[in-house]
């Protein structure tokens, strides 16, 4: 064999070799940008996920029983003209969820001018702690109210402006001040639609809305 064949038979080895090289080259990187896009969709996907599953939201309600704590502000209801809010931290708690004819039965003892309630409704009751743990200034009070809406299993609020029950004087949650590092406590009826999953929506604007689910 002549050496210009060897010669030409080298280079082509060279130019084939050099070739597969690069496209080996190419491969790698391909590998390692879907790679890359890879872990990026997932952490999106794990962010999106941590984000819809926040404890208290309506997709991850709070359960029975279980205390949830949140920072938020407050102003002073005694100066309506100031505009000034104050940090705090509380803590919500609610239990003892009840429903039917056994809290007619207790709202007609407290009351016997109570009222059924509306038609495709019945009467429930829960009880409610609240604890005010600190707050900014121990001279401002925070006024606590019942701010509860009752969402349907079908993602409606259930408007409470039918019939207003009346409980035992002393037990009904809320319209009372409180200082930093008070408690409330009480009870707060209210109707829902017969053998309905509902959800109960704590929101006072001062905070996230807070949703728990009693059933």
């Amino acid at each position: 064999m002549s050496k210009r064949i060897l010669s030409l038979l080298f280079a082509t080895s060279l130019l084939l070799a050099s070739c597969g090289g690069d496209k080996s080259d190419l491969t790698v990187e391909d590998a390692e940008t879907k790679e890359t896009e890879k872990v990026e969709e997932t952490e999106k996907e794990t962010e999106e996920e941590k984000t819809e599953s926040i404890e208290g939201s309506r997709s991850n309600p709070v359960p029975i029983d279980k205390k949830v704590s949140q920072d938020f502000e407050f102003y002073n209801h005694d100066d309506d003209s100031s505009d000034e809010s104050y940090e705090g931290n509380r803590s919500i708690t609610l239990s003892n969820f009840t429903r039917g004819e056994e809290v007619y039965n207790y709202l007609m003892e407290a009351n016997q001018f109570n009222e059924e309630a509306p038609e495709g409704m019945e009467w429930a009751i829960i009880d409610v702690e609240y604890i005010l743990n600190e707050a900014e200034s121990e001279d401002v009070a925070q006024y606590v109210m019942p701010e509860f809406s009752i969402i349907d299993s079908n993602g409606s609020e259930v408007a409470q402006n039918k019939v207003y029950p009346s409980l035992d004087r002393g037990n009904e949650y809320g319209h009372v001040e409180l200082y930093s590092g008070g408690t409330a406590k009480g009870k707060y009826a209210f109707y829902v639609p017969v053998d309905d999953d509902i959800l109960i929506k704590y929101d006072d604007w001062n905070a996230k809305a807070i949703f728990f689910n009693p059933n």
